[in-house]
């Protein structure tokens, strides 16, 4: 395996792309400003030099290359594989309801003898992420991991996309197949928060607006601006500093981030999936915490040092927003935890694509995901 990471900004190239990477068992991952044209030059010259790769690629809420934050570049990893085959499929989600069932479909394609892994990259705003996951569970073997990320818009909420056919398209999702005995990943997923409160119970929600209203039979707005103190003020923006640590009866845990509060029903909605019976631990976070988070990550994969390692790297435009200008640090921290033969690219998302403590792959808010691969 050969691993080239790249940056495009200003329209210029970092280092001179290396076109004798190309192959049919390529992979090229670029992760881009939500303003396609503005590396629109960058992704065509990839797929002129580069036409017998797999190109796949979303918009962020940053960059993510080696050790730096890029805001409007084009962060770019060209991986040839070398006793891997790689498969490429894609779909369009015409309705987010439709989201399950196109997972399901994707999943399908696939022939699943050999395959090892998958990595996905979805509209972060026409398609649920929770569901669209579960309909790649539904299918897929449960050895089989998945990771990947949900595209975003720098936190406008407008319009996300994914590089399809050489184009920026809505509403689609696309996702790698990697096929093969060489081929090997590892992937570790932490958050950084810590637990505040009670365990509390979901008593009432709607499932498929991912809306909570009761949390031990009482409002849950209510609850929640209680713990919040005079952060409360500060509603919906503050909530980013305030997630919720969702258990599942399984044991499986994820942290949800607070999409939007509902002062005339109390209720509160939340980005991905939530049913009645799981509980609420209520979550604070502070930099420092979330640094750490994301050192933890990388502590946690194992990976070899004498062979070439790519990371793709998919972090939450919610620590973003509460990282702020300390945002660079857990990239940094990451990095410097990786040996030297670790290269990073990757973005910040709209939710995290990683396997539970099941095995099965879940929708991930406020969480810094990794996934490292590389040829034995």
């Amino acid at each position: 395996m050969q691993v080239q990471v790249n940056l495009y900004e200003d329209g210029t190239w970092k280092k001179e792309l290396d076109n004798s990477l190309d192959s049919s068992n390529t992979l090229i991952t670029a992760f881009s400003n939500k303003i396609f044209k503005k590396n629109e030059a960058g992704f065509k010259e990839l797929y002129e030099k580069f036409p017998n790769s797999v190109i796949i690629g979303c918009s962020t809420t940053g960059e993510i290359y080696e050790d730096e934050l890029h805001d409007g570049s084009l962060s770019v990893a060209i991986a040839k594989f070398e006793k891997t085959n790689i498969v490429f499929q894609h779909a369009k989600v015409n309705q987010i309801e439709d989201s399950f069932n196109e997972g399901s479909n994707l999943a399908k394609k696939f022939d699943q003898n050999g395959l090892k892994s998958l990595f996905i990259l979805g509209d972060g705003l026409g398609i649920n992420g929770s569901d669209l996951v579960q309909g790649f569970n539904n299918v897929l073997d449960r050895n089989i991991i998945v990771t990947g990320g949900m595209a975003s818009d720098d936190g406008e909420f407008k319009k996300t996309w994914v590089f399809v056919n050489n184009k920026p398209c809505s509403n689609h999702v696309t996702a790698v197949g990697f096929y093969g005995e060489h081929i090997k990943v590892d992937y570790a997923s932490e958050g950084g928060w810590s637990q505040f409160g009670l365990e509390r119970l979901v008593t009432s929600c709607d499932t498929k607006t991912s809306t909570i209203y009761t949390l031990d039979n009482k409002p849950v707005l209510e609850l929640y601006k209680n713990y919040m103190g005079e952060h409360a003020k500060h509603l919906p923006n503050s909530a980013l500093e305030f997630p919720f640590l969702m258990i599942e009866p399984d044991g499986d845990s994820k942290i949800r981030a607070i999409w939007e509060a509902n002062e005339e029903n109390q209720s509160i909605k939340l980005f991905g999936d939530i049913k009645e019976g799981n509980k609420i631990i209520f979550l604070k976070g502070s930099t420092s915490y979330l640094i750490t988070g994301a050192q933890q990550a990388a502590q946690n994969l194992n990976y070899p040092s004498n062979t070439p390692v790519l990371s793709l790297t998919v972090s939450c435009m919610g620590r973003r927003a509460v990282l702020k200008d300390r945002t660079e640090d857990e990239i940094e921290i990451v990095k410097e935890t990786f040996s030297d033969n670790v290269s990073q690219v990757g973005f910040y998302s709209y939710g995290e694509l990683s396997p539970r403590i099941s095995g099965k792959s879940g929708l991930l808010n406020q969480t810094m995901t990794l996934t490292v691969i590389w040829e034995s």
